[in-house]
């Protein structure tokens, strides 16, 4: 995700094209959308694509960034002096040399920031993870009609003693 947001934060600072200010507005408006506002939209998109009850929607996703570690990355890209990168051209250098000689190591406090939230992501991920392997290990040891049927009866369990029979009074 860091490789991916580097590049997209570099080329929305740096590089001129066409419509990347409004690309830069659309990013930074997807972050005042709650997660609850695409949960369904998203759960939709990953049912199309046959990934439900798949690790993909775990890790696929986090390949194409995040809007806050683009948006991060970009103000300090911004902040950076244009001087350098055309210092680094004079002396030949291409538009990738000077994002990987030039500039990523001078963002190293924005990177370990992006790093930080990263990692403090992984305990979500690998909540899921856990839980998705452990459910798909039952599946795979039982098979998943029998896996269904101990996990109603596991959860239908109850405190009642089913050994004595129960007394009816007339």
């Amino acid at each position: 995700q860091l490789i991916s947001c580097s590049l997209v934060a570099y080329s929305l600072a740096r590089i001129p094209w066409p419509g990347r200010n409004l690309l830069f507005i659309f990013t930074v408006a997807t972050l005042m959308l709650p997660f609850q506002v695409t949960l369904i939209p998203l759960f939709i998109v990953f049912k199309t694509l046959g990934w439900v009850g798949d690790f993909r929607p775990l890790i696929i996703p986090s390949f194409f960034g995040s809007a806050l570690y683009i948006f991060l990355l970009r103000q300090f890209f911004r902040t950076l002096p244009e001087e350098l990168a055309d210092a680094a051209r004079i002396d030949g250098c291409s538009d990738w040399g000077v994002f990987w000689r030039i500039i990523m190591p001078l963002a190293k406090p924005a990177v370990i920031i992006v790093i930080i939230f990263g990692v403090g992501k992984l305990p979500e991920v690998g909540g899921a993870l856990g839980k998705g392997i452990s459910e798909f290990r039952k599946t795979a040891k039982d098979g998943p009609e029998d896996a269904a049927t101990k996990a109603d009866v596991d959860s239908r369990k109850t405190d009642i003693d089913t050994t004595t029979p129960a007394k009816t009074e007339l």
